[in-house]
C-alpha cells in the first residue's frame, strides 16, 4: 500500500529504469512533461501537487483508475489550499486504507502453524550468521478482554506509522518483515 503520492512516481521511474537502466531521472521528468528541477523538488518534498497537476501527472503515470483516484487524494491530503478540500481528501485515504488493513479472517489451526514454520525457520536460518539483523521480543499482557479491539488499532497505527516513517523504495538496500501479532494465550473466560 502506497502512503504517498511520491512513492508512485518513484514505482513508476523504478519500473522504467528496471527496462533500461540508463532511464534518468532527467528523461523521467522529460517523458512526464515537467521540468527536471520540478520533478527533484516534488520528490525531495520540496514543491506539492495541485489537484490539476496531480490529475496530468496521475495521467502520465498510466495509473488505474483506483490508482489515479488514491493518488489525487494523497497528493490532495497534503497540499490543499482548502482545509475542507484537505480534510475531505485525508477521509477518503483513510477509508482506502482501513479498507485494505481490514482484519483477516480468524486464523485456523493450519495458517498458524504455517505463520509459526515461517517464524522459526527463519529464526534457525538467521541464528548461525551473526551479521544478520533480527530482534524478537513478546509481552505477556493481562488485560480486560473489551481492551482487544484498542491493542488492534493501536497496532495498525504503529505499523502505518513505522513504514511511513521509513518506507523508501528508491533509497532501499534490504528488506525487512515486521510481524506484530496480539492474541489470547488462553480461553480465560469463567
Amino acid at each position: 500500500m502506497m502512503h504517498n503520492y511520491r512513492e508512485f512516481i518513484l514505482r513508476e521511474l523504478e519500473r522504467r529504469q528496471k527496462r533500461n537502466p540508463s532511464y534518468s531521472l532527467r528523461a523521467f521528468a522529460r517523458d512526464l512533461e515537467m521540468p527536471s528541477s520540478r520533478l527533484s523538488e516534488i520528490l525531495n518534498r520540496k514543491m506539492g501537487l495541485s489537484e490539476a497537476r496531480a490529475m496530468a501527472l496521475a495521467e502520465k503515470l498510466n495509473l488505474e483508475a483506483s490508482e489515479k483516484e488514491f493518488f489525487i487524494d494523497l497528493a490532495l491530503s497534503e497540499h490543499a489550499r482548502s482545509a475542507v478540500m484537505k480534510d475531505m481528501a485525508l477521509r477518503r485515504v483513510k477509508a482506502r486504507t482501513e479498507a485494505v488493513t481490514a482484519p483477516a479472517p480468524t486464523p485456523t489451526e493450519d495458517s498458524l502453524t504455517v505463520d509459526a514454520a515461517v517464524i522459526l525457520d527463519k529464526l534457525r536460518a538467521s541464528a548461525p550468521d551473526p551479521s544478520r539483523k533480527w530482534d524478537v521480543s513478546s509481552s505477556i499482557l493481562h488485560v480486560k478482554r473489551e481492551q482487544y479491539a484498542q491493542a488492534v488499532e493501536k497496532i495498525k497505527a504503529f505499523r502505518a506509522q513505522l513504514a511511513q516513517e521509513m518506507e523508501a523504495p528508491s533509497e532501499s538496500d534490504s528488506v525487512y518483515c515486521l510481524a506484530v501479532q496480539v492474541f489470547e494465550m488462553a480461553d480465560s473466560e469463567k
